[in-house]
């Protein structure tokens, strides 16, 4: 299994957005599952993967987007693998001595490093692990690929076996007033 990053590094929405491009409302949705908004056009495939509180941060995202407006969201698909894959060689932060004290502190990396971005801020962020309002595309992707990728720590995870990831980044570009297309 290959993949660039833990926290994977986006594509070109360009890439991101096809013929298979969907809008959310007409992929199905899970019994008592939070609902991706409407306005929101992702793969099928990306839809259906979601975690539920991921769902409620992207929503949350799109509100806020405007025309080219970068957004970024973090989902932490297994806290248990995330505890495991920061006792590796070239984790960015000592494991937790629990899977949810490992969460926090990720979590805490997260905001710490997107801080470091000139121009970043708290008032950047949404709820734990989603920020928008960048001044541009180019501040999002310095905090994406210059502060949130660790690429031995990934060397190291891959090396361990994992199947995937134990976090991804989803990266939201608006089209429109509180819509938006999202990609990984």
């Amino acid at each position: 299994t290959t993949y660039p990053s833990l926290i994977m590094k986006p594509m070109k929405l360009s890439s991101c957005t096809s013929a298979h491009e969907t809008r959310s409302s007409q992929a199905a949705t899970t019994e008592g599952a939070p609902e991706l908004s409407s306005d929101i056009a992702c793969e099928p495939s990306l839809k259906s993967s979601l975690l539920g509180e991921t769902t409620k941060a992207v929503n949350k995202v799109a509100k806020v987007l405007r025309r080219d407006d970068p957004g970024l969201v973090v989902e932490i698909s297994s806290p248990a693998d995330l505890h495991a894959a920061l006792g590796y060689a070239g984790s960015p932060l000592l494991q937790g001595a629990s899977i949810e004290e490992s969460r926090i502190a990720f979590v805490n990396w997260l905001a710490a490093q997107a801080l470091r971005v000139p121009g970043v801020s708290p008032n950047n962020k949404i709820g734990d692990t989603a920020w928008a309002s960048f001044t541009s595309s180019i501040q999002a992707m310095l905090v994406l690929s210059g502060q949130w990728m660790v690429v031995s720590w990934v060397a190291s995870i891959q090396q361990a076996g994992f199947a995937a990831p134990p976090a991804r980044v989803l990266y939201m570009e608006g089209t429109g007033p509180g819509r938006c297309t999202m990609c990984t």
